[in-house]
């Protein structure tokens, strides 16, 4: 029985996982979420392995100033795309399950064609703007003319991602998550046997080739998920009805354009922090810095996995906690997440800070070395940043997404200042991240915990269950 003063005994914070494990134990959700979990860790295993061979293939047979370039178009495309295009996978996420459950074929297929047409719409407008003005973006931003012809040739990657946006969280949905990991690796493979065979076998230099190989992986990655996910929805997206398109949406607009807008934000401020830094770096550094800075990115591969990975079996617990105001056991489960995910984080700092050098000397050159140190502190950075895993969607619980972004908006004016006054360069935007991070835990993650700790065990009457 739950004590009515809402407080609980004291116990080991493994303890109360094992506990609060053993609970869900029986859950299908729980089951479902460790194995995608589990497909996640191996999806991003091969992709390391496809990664570090491509880069090892990139850089060995690229001078480091074309390898940049590289870097370049492909950075230029993913920054371009943050801030063109439109979220839409959290409104799929939100009122798929709202309106398929209660029977609302009309609300729910409303919902899927504008989702659908802002995903084709955004990826063909920026196909044709990067395309169309690629000498443009070339000579203005990077004053580099010679930058055009792969610009222009990468540009249809865009049509694609957009295509993944949509499929993306329908396929998550639908529990076909193998499909999106298993042609993920296959647009990897399919991009590194291109690569392999014009650089190693042809002997071939072009970075307009070596991009549009990219490209080519790309198209393998999205085409069949899109297809999948659109089958997956027929019965909704194709359903005939009285009921012309568009009408149930407007019955709900006002909470569909709001709920838009308040993770488009969110989104664009991550990616801001997230990608704004190649891209400030492409513009103001210098290839070679950019490549440096590429390489000391992809040696935090392990960081990345387990935030991208964790995020999704952690958030649809917090929520379901908070939606119940079990807040011991999401308490619970908050101080073990952290105890547990931060010792997995620092053993990876710690391996990086023994290993990186060496990873760096086999699979690159001795001109990449610098991007060791970066890496590491890098590392830091981002083994704060891991803390946000549970924060946000605590936040979320608690209505406190705004102090997100504030986080977010003060830690990229933090990184504009540091640059203006010391200059681009590896360690500089390095530092920016390390030090971003902190300013989020403070503005965010620090309030967000203290006021999850001041709520006290709730037990919900019948007229506030309904």
């Amino acid at each position: 029985m739950d004590d009515p003063t809402g407080s609980s005994p004291r116990r080991s914070p493994l303890k109360q996982l094992s506990g609060l494990r053993q609970r869900v134990s029986s859950s299908q959700i729980a089951r479902r979420l460790i194995r995608n979990f589990g497909i996640g860790v191996y999806g991003a295993l091969a992709s390391l392995i496809v990664t570090v061979m491509r880069t090892a293939i990139l850089t060995k047979s690229l001078s480091v100033v074309d390898f940049g370039y590289v870097v370049i178009v492909q950075n230029f495309f993913a920054f371009a795309q943050v801030f063109f295009s439109v979220r839409i996978g959290d409104v799929i996420s939100r009122y798929y399950h709202e309106f398929s459950e209660c029977g609302d074929t009309d609300a729910l297929r409303d919902v899927l064609m504008v989702a659908l047409a802002i995903a084709l719409f955004t990826g063909l407008v920026l196909t044709a703007l990067g395309a169309g003005f690629a000498e443009v973006i070339a000579e203005s931003i990077y004053d580099n003319p010679e930058l055009a012809p792969a610009l222009r040739v990468y540009a249809v990657s865009a049509v694609f991602a957009s295509l993944a946006s949509f499929s993306m969280p329908i396929c998550r949905i639908l529990d076909r998550f193998r499909v999106l990991v298993g042609w993920q690796i296959a647009g990897s493979v399919t991009a590194l046997c291109g690569l392999a065979g014009y650089l190693l076998g042809y002997g071939g230099r072009s970075i307009v080739v070596v991009v549009g190989l990219i490209a080519v992986g790309n198209a393998v990655a999205a085409v069949v998920p899109f297809g999948v996910a659109v089958v997956g929805v027929k019965e909704y997206l194709f359903a005939r009805s009285e009921v012309r398109v568009g009408v149930r949406l407007r019955e709900f607009r006002r909470s569909f354009v709001r709920l838009l807008f308040s993770t488009n934000l969110v989104g664009y401020l991550k990616s801001a922090f997230s990608q704004g830094d190649t891209f400030v770096l492409g513009v103001l550094g210098t290839p070679s810095a950019v490549a440096v800075y590429g390489v000391a990115k992809q040696l935090l591969w392990l960081l990345t996995v387990l935030q991208n990975n964790l995020s999704a079996v952690v958030t649809p617990e917090v929520t379901l906690l908070a939606a119940k105001r079990r807040w011991d056991d999401l308490r619970t489960l908050y101080r073990s997440y952290l105890l547990g995910v931060e010792g997995l984080a620092m053993a990876a700092v710690a391996i990086l800070a023994v290993a990186g050098r060496w990873v760096i000397e086999l699979v690159t050159t001795a001109q990449y070395v610098e991007a060791w140190p970066v890496s590491l502190v890098m590392a830091l950075a981002a083994a704060v940043t891991l803390v946000q895993t549970a924060s946000y969607p605590v936040g979320l619980a608690l209505d406190r997404v705004g102090r997100f972004n504030l986080g977010l908006f003060f830690g990229i004016i933090a990184g504009v200042g540091m640059v203006g006054v010391l200059g681009a360069s590896p360690s500089v935007l390095a530092v920016w991240q390390l030090v971003a991070a902190l300013v989020s835990l403070g503005v965010f993650s620090v309030p967000v915990a203290r006021e999850l700790a001041s709520r006290r065990h709730v037990v919900l009457s019948e007229s506030e269950a309904v």
